[in-house]
């Protein structure tokens, strides 16, 4: 059996989470000195939306791999370290 790809690009769910890590990195400038290690955070919200770009090239098997895992199951890691 031949093993499926998906074509490499932004997905929607790609979109969602670089625009809430950029508004939450955004509102955390805003408030910098009230939030205590807001520089780790910046930080932090930084190395995701690179991780995040990175994944675009990134073409995933539908069936098996490391590239599935990363490619598919990213967001639902992001949404529960949040």
């Amino acid at each position: 059996m031949e093993s499926q790809t998906t074509a490499p690009g932004l997905w929607p769910v790609d979109i969602l989470l670089l625009a809430y890590f950029l508004a939450a990195s955004l509102l955390i400038v805003l408030d910098w000195k009230q939030i205590p290690d807001a520089r780790w955070l910046v930080l932090l919200h930084a190395g995701v939306m690179l991780l995040v770009s990175l994944a675009w090239g990134f073409p995933s098997s539908r069936t098996q791999g490391l590239g599935w895992f990363l490619r598919n199951w990213y967001p639902l890691l992001c949404v529960a370290a949040g």
